[in-house]
């Protein structure tokens, strides 16, 4: 099922109040600029450079665990710092040159805009990277928050940056979407001790859920996964 079919979908269940989304591999592919920096560090320190399919295994847990994975591939871990300051400057430069949108994201931001419920994003890539990715995607104005792995002291999974997200809309966790493509957005919500997310949406075509597979499904009680994509 693709994004725009959820717009469908968005009949058939009680609306959120607020929806909060990943970023990577869920509103936007990210993966040819985070592949191009990591490709320059690779290059700079004398590592070979890999293909898409092989960065892509290893994004989702923010910028650190990205070069720590990078690192453990290359049994090179020791070079940590110099590698992780190297991919942050190339980064940085070009935070959304290659990055494009995923089909119907806009379509699904405009709705939920015009049926006035509110967006965030919770990321676990670093804050400073966040603003110029949405700006440059042009969708930066429809989220009232953006929050990255660096923000707090905890990030997915831990429920801690959902739930901060909550209150700073004064909404509970019953009346939210979580929207992501990873175990770690669905682990994020399922978390959350004494209460749930209303629906946690996992999208096909992400990182972690390629087109070919399907999303493990997340039932339970009060919780349920369901795919977008």
């Amino acid at each position: 099922m693709q994004r725009k079919a959820w717009l469908d979908n968005m009949t058939m269940i009680p609306k959120p109040k607020l929806v909060i989304f990943d970023l990577d591999g869920t509103l936007v592919d990210s993966a040819a600029d985070i592949a191009e920096a990591a490709n320059q560090t690779f290059s700079v320190l004398q590592l070979p450079v890999q293909p898409l399919p092989q960065v892509k295994k290893w994004i989702g847990g923010g910028a650190q665990v990205f070069i720590e994975k990078a690192l453990h591939f290359f049994q090179q871990s020791e070079r940590f710092d110099q590698a992780y300051e190297l991919f942050m400057a190339h980064y940085r430069a070009v935070p959304a040159d290659r990055s494009q949108i995923f089909a119907g994201v806009r379509e699904l931001l405009a709705e939920l805009a015009k049926q006035q419920v509110a967006m965030a994003v919770v990321s676990n890539k670093p804050q400073e990277l966040i603003p110029p990715i949405l700006s440059h995607m042009g969708i930066a104005d429809y989220f009232s928050h953006a929050l990255g792995g660096d923000s707090l002291p905890q990030k997915k999974p831990n429920p801690e940056p959902l739930f901060h997200v909550c209150r700073q809309h004064q909404v509970a966790p019953q009346e939210c979407w979580m929207v992501g493509d990873s175990s770690k957005d669905a682990d994020a919500a399922e978390r959350a001790d004494a209460v749930y997310w209303s629906h946690v949406w996992l999208c096909h075509g992400g990182y972690r859920y390629p087109a070919s597979e399907s999303p493990t499904s997340r039932g339970g009680q009060s919780r349920a996964a369901h795919p977008i994509d």
